[in-house]
């Protein structure tokens, strides 16, 4: 399976899809660029999407993905963080769409839903990453549209 993984990433890196909408390496950004993208990309979540009134605005962390798989972020509603996977994000498109697509999961009830609808649905037709899987279609060029505005 994880193979299966790492080929469908490496051909989408070949045909340009990793980008979604923006193939700028985030390689290319400088810890302070790459913290601003991060910033207005929540805020930009904050104004779109709106907040949970039961816990506050989560913390989003880039680390290295200690699962042996290809997630692109994760969020934790135990420790409210959303973490985005730098070793496997290669592009700013991709980056905002993660924190987007986790943004989603903070405001859905993931500690008391989502493991009963993974039996019932398994993750490709769960509710929650159908729409998270949405917003992220939605909302991806918006908030690189915005990132850029606030950043030039």
């Amino acid at each position: 399976m994880l193979y299966i993984c790492i080929m469908i990433k490496q051909l989408t890196d070949i045909l340009g899809i990793t980008g979604y909408y923006s193939d700028r390496r985030i390689s290319s950004l400088s810890k302070k660029e790459l913290k601003q993208v991060i910033y207005y990309t929540v805020w930009y979540c904050r104004y779109e999407l709106g907040e949970n009134h039961r816990r506050p605005v989560p913390n989003v962390a880039t680390i290295k993905n200690y699962h042996d798989s290809c997630y692109y972020g994760e969020y934790c509603p135990t420790d409210n963080q959303i973490s985005v996977f730098t070793d496997e994000i290669r592009t700013i498109g991709r980056l905002t769409s993660t924190i987007i697509h986790e943004y989603t999961h903070y405001m859905q009830p993931i500690v008391s839903k989502y493991f009963k609808l993974l039996k019932e649905h398994g993750y490709d037709n769960h509710p929650f990453e159908i729409e998270a899987r949405n917003n992220e279609r939605i909302h991806n060029r918006r908030a690189l549209n915005y990132i850029r505005k606030n950043l030039s």
